[in-house]
């Protein structure tokens, strides 16, 4: 199959660096990367959108993937807040309309199964489908992402369940204390971590404060300033996304933006 990956963000630094750690996995994969600009340009207007929620960037991901169907057989979107850190292996075989992977264990308990941050397709009824919801809303976008899974004959593929041995989004970031590099590859206790998902607040805007975490291990940072060519993740202390994932996970009862 010929496969395209495609991110979108204002932020250069963070989408530079998830260009990056994808190449040095998937060096024969095109990355299509957006940061701010560039709709009228591919599509010759600008589409409408409510932008209380969701910036013109971000949305931007989602017009890109049915646009980049035409060319290509399947694509791979990624939040500009993740980091690649292995061949995405799940996702390059098997047979599915859309691959997904999990949001945290927080969400799933609350309303959401699975997070957009990384995900796939093959199909161009899925992309434009998804596209359309998305520039129509007024929530968060994993709500789309399931709605459409849950009520529809396309054919999904869990990339990271609970009892697989793998992670790929957001579940991962509980034991993001507990990261370590072995033969190149990041793992926590028994799982291979495919790419790790800075997430966040809706309410928080600050992109910035997603280049580190202080949960990550010295070992386990020179890893990822490898992966990225960048020397974010000893050149940031990461304090802010380190109380962030204390304050869920931890009860640490502090918010960092409250502080």
């Amino acid at each position: 199959m010929r496969w395209a990956a495609v991110s979108t963000a204002d932020d250069t630094k963070l989408l530079k660096r998830t260009k990056n750690s994808f190449k040095y996995f998937h060096p024969e994969i095109p990355f299509v990367g957006f940061s701010g600009g560039g709709e009228e340009g591919v599509f010759g207007n600008l589409k409408p959108i409510d932008n209380r929620y969701h910036s013109r960037t971000a949305l931007l991901q989602y017009r890109l993937v049915p646009w980049l169907l035409e060319q290509y057989d399947g694509v791979i979107a990624l939040h500009s807040d993740v980091v690649v850190t292995d061949v995405m292996e799940e996702i390059l075989v098997g047979d599915f309309d859309v691959a997904v992977s999990l949001c945290s264990t927080l969400a799933r308990a609350d309303f959401c199964r699975y997070n957009v941050g990384v995900w796939a397709t093959t199909s161009m009824g899925y992309a434009k489908t998804l596209c359309e919801m998305v520039y129509n809303l007024t929530h968060i976008l994993d709500h789309s992402a399931c709605h459409i899974m849950n009520h529809s004959p396309y054919k999904v593929k869990e990339l990271d369940s609970e009892n697989g041995d793998v992670y790929y989004n957001e579940d991962s970031s509980p034991f993001w204390r507990e990261l370590r590099v072995d033969n190149n590859k990041l793992l926590i206790r028994n799982k291979t971590v495919r790419s790790l998902h800075w997430g966040g607040t809706a309410r928080h805007h600050k992109r910035g404060l997603k280049y580190s975490c202080s949960w990550f291990s010295q070992e386990v940072k020179e890893h990822l300033n490898k992966i990225t060519n960048t020397t974010d993740f000893t050149d940031y202390d990461g304090v802010w996304m380190g109380k962030l994932l204390a304050y869920f996970y931890e009860k640490s009862g502090v918010h960092p933006d409250d502080e």
